[in-house]
């Protein structure tokens, strides 16, 4: 996974939204997530991830210093989020 960033404010889990590595697909992502699973205590699992875009400068969801902007990013994918919190 290049990128990656988590949601559940108020929800009853957590949800991802991934960016596969370059030559990788959304199988190697989900390899990669349930590998973080098995570390990690039962209310601080993923219990849903989504495949997405490349967070970038371009489309405004990464600073000129490579950091994600969280907010954007979850604004731009509200409704993937939803979908996955459902």
């Amino acid at each position: 996974i290049a990128q990656a960033v988590i949601a559940g404010d108020d929800r009853s889990g957590l949800a991802a939204l991934v960016v596969p590595t370059d030559g990788h697909d959304e199988q190697a992502a989900a390899i990669a997530v349930r590998r973080v699973n098995l570390r990690l205590k039962v209310t601080e699992r993923i219990r849903k991830y989504a495949a997405v875009q490349p967070f970038t400068i371009e489309n405004g969801l990464m600073t000129p210093t490579q950091k994600i902007r969280r907010r954007l990013v979850l604004r731009a994918h509200a409704s993937t989020l939803e979908r996955l919190h459902a």
